[in-house]
Formats: C-alpha cells, sequence, structure tokens
C-alpha cells in the first residue's frame, strides 16, 4: 500500500478537482443565447483509442509517451465526410509513483464535404495522484482555438472564423477498471464566418472501460460511451466488448446508437524500439439510418505508438 507520508499532494489534487469541479457545475447552471446552434463533437468508432479527445484528464498508467492517431471517413456517395485526429502525450510520475503530471497536444479536423471543415488544436494538462497502489485519480484541463472555414463556392464567396475552446474532466484508473466524466466546448464559443452564427454547445461524455480476465492469456475488454448534450437534451452512446488475445490481437463487435453496428480488429504492443505499436481498423457493418449500408458505410483506422514507465 502506498504509505501516508508519500500521499503528501492529496490536498492540492483536491483543491484542483474542486476549482474544476465547481467550473463544470457553474457552467451547467447557465443558460446559453440561442443563436444558430452546434454539438460538433468527434465521435470515432475506436473512441477507447483516442480517449483524449472526450477527456482531458489522464486515461493511463502506463505510458509515459504516447502518440496516437486516427481517421474516419465515410465511403461511396458521402466520402468527403470524415475526421482525422492526432495526439501526443507526456506523463512524468515522481520516485514514489504516487503523483503525475501530464502534457499533452491534440488536434482535430472535422470534414463535413467539399465545402465545411472545423478545426481544432488543444493544449492539454493533467494532474493524477495515487489513493492506494493500485488505484489512481486524475483532473485535467484542455485550452485552445477552433477555426470553423467555409470554403468558397459558386453560391458563396466562402469565409473562417476562429474561436477560443475548453474542456475539464476526471477519471479514476484501477488496473481493472477506468472511468471518467467530462464536460467540453465549455465556452459555448460563436463562430461567424458569414452572416449566421455558429455556437458550439457544451456536452458531457462519460466513459468508462472494464477488463475481465478469461484465460491466462486472454481477457475480455468492454469499453463505454455516453454523450449527453445540454442545449437539446440529446444523446449517444457506443459499446464496444473486445476479446484480446495476450494484448497482441483484439477482435470484437461495437454498437453506436447514432449508425448501427459496427466491427473492430486490432494489433497491439507490437514491440517497436524502446515502446510498442498498436494499430487498428473498424467498420460499419449495419446501418440504423435510412440510407442503405452501401452509401452509409464508416471505414475508420488508428495508430498509436507508446512507450511504458520505466
Amino acid at each position: 500500500m502506498v504509505r501516508s507520508d508519500k500521499l503528501i499532494f492529496v490536498p492540492l489534487f483536491m483543491v484542483y478537482a474542486r476549482i474544476v469541479i465547481s467550473t463544470v457545475l457553474l457552467l451547467l447552471c447557465k443558460m446559453a443565447s440561442a443563436q444558430v446552434s452546434a454539438v460538433y463533437t468527434l465521435a470515432p468508432q475506436q473512441f477507447f483509442n483516442h480517449y483524449y479527445l472526450i477527456n482531458p484528464a489522464n486515461e493511463s498508467l502506463e505510458n509515459r509517451l504516447h502518440l496516437a492517431a486516427g481517421n474516419r471517413s465515410m465511403v461511396g456517395v458521402f466520402s468527403g465526410i470524415g475526421s482525422s485526429y492526432g495526439n501526443i502525450r507526456y506523463t512524468g510520475y515522481n520516485r514514489a509513483r504516487t503523483q503525475a503530471n501530464t502534457v499533452g497536444l491534440h488536434i482535430s479536423n472535422m470534414r463535413r464535404g467539399e465545402y465545411i471543415q472545423l478545426n481544432k488544436i488543444h493544449f492539454r494538462y493533467a494532474l493524477t495522484i495515487a489513493l492506494s497502489e493500485n488505484t489512481y485519480i486524475s483532473a485535467g484541463v484542455s485550452g485552445g482555438l477552433i477555426n470553423y472555414r467555409l470554403a468558397a463556392s459558386q453560391a458563396s464567396a466562402g469565409g473562417s472564423a476562429l474561436g477560443p475552446d475548453l474542456a475539464a474532466g476526471i477519471w479514476l484508473l484501477s488496473d481493472k477498471l477506468q472511468a471518467g466524466i467530462s464536460m467540453m466546448q465549455l465556452l459555448n464559443a460563436g463562430l461567424q464566418p458569414l452572416n449566421e452564427r455558429l455556437e458550439l454547445r457544451r456536452y458531457i461524455n462519460i466513459a468508462s472501460s472494464y477488463k475481465l480476465a478469461i484465460s491466462p492469456a486472454s481477457d475480455l475488454k468492454i469499453h463505454g460511451w455516453f454523450r449527453y448534450e445540454l442545449y437539446n437534451n440529446r444523446s449517444g452512446f457506443m459499446i464496444c466488448p473486445l476479446y484480446s488475445w495476450k494484448e497482441m490481437i483484439e477482435l470484437g463487435p461495437g454498437y453506436d446508437i447514432e449508425r448501427g453496428m459496427y466491427v473492430y480488429a486490432g494489433l497491439g504492443k507490437i514491440s517497436l524500439g524502446q515502446g510498442a505499436l498498436q494499430a487498428g481498423a473498424s467498420f460499419l457493418l449495419l446501418s440504423s439510418r435510412y440510407l442503405s449500408d452501401l452509401t452509409d458505410s464508416v471505414v475508420e483506422l488508428s495508430i498509436v505508438y507508446a512507450i511504458n514507465q520505466e
């Protein structure tokens, strides 16, 4: 167990977490002005490979350096719709492993056809402390800029607008269970590249992952993500149970309530230099929308390179 004299950072963390929670609760109670509103949220099927997109707190006890990239795109008629994203994160622990500081940077690009794009760049900081030998809690914030760009066309001259963005979240981490809550687009940033004003409304993410041992060589990892949009009371949900063999091969189905059933296959922890490489691919099999499966298919690819703590 972690000795009490090594948890001297607990008061500092509690103050930090209280500030984060108070900010979130205050903004929950604040009514936003009604303009042209939208929730622009990245919703990767492989959210479990890209938790940095949905919570700025530290989501891993293993990695010292973490690099990730992903691309999600529709195929067929709507091939111009998609998203790309990337992340770099560094986590440093103290000698007793009772506290960690995480800094990171992630970027994303959302494409809504040939003419509409939303770009984000976020800087991130998280403080993590030990509650016991195998249980940690982390609180994090991220902030940056959003660029909303409308390309010129025959019907419009096009335009671009830039605004601030902020997110905050908390993660609970242990050997088997991870769970976190966050609030995104805290500032309700208003962007107006042309005549109409776009206001990016707040939404809440709740994510969790549980690891269940099946045999000495295999596990079942159950990943879940719930999203709640505050301004219109809409919600989204994904769940993806994955069978993992020696943490080298992962296979499993997934369900996205907004799109339908998909399948995921991944290769993990392939030794490369000082770290390990992980790659994954998913494909939408059965669409829950009115469009046919042929025109509504989604392909998503991910790659992760991580160097663990020494």
